[in-house]
């Protein structure tokens, strides 16, 4: 996973937390003459879980892969409903893994 795929599923929370954390870092602990509070713990397991089950959702796999390689001869009703079957699909693997606790989060 690059970094660009990594910051790109980050949500705004996220982002300012990383830019807060990136100042304090980089000022030396200290703006406006202020102490910064430390930064949050990071939970590298649920970093991780997170970083799968994103991963689960973006990956294609064979039903996937058949449903695209359908879509050009299709018409235009039945590619949005396949473009709908494998979002579908990909949260049916995203559920299925975590149920199976495959992402590591208890």
């Amino acid at each position: 996973m690059d970094l660009a795929s990594i910051l790109g599923s980050l949500s705004e929370s996220d982002l300012d937390r990383l830019q807060q954390t990136a100042k304090t870092l980089f000022s030396g602990g200290e703006e406006d003459g202020k102490s910064a509070p430390p930064p949050p713990p990071v939970d590298l397991r649920l970093m991780e879980g997170i970083s799968k089950l994103s991963r689960a959702m973006s990956e294609n796999d064979e039903k996937t892969d058949l449903l695209r390689a359908m879509r050009p001869f299709l018409s235009e009703a039945r590619q949005k409903r396949a473009d709908e079957a494998v979002s579908f699909v990909r949260v049916y693997n995203a559920i299925r893994l975590l149920r199976e606790g495959g992402i590591g989060l208890d």
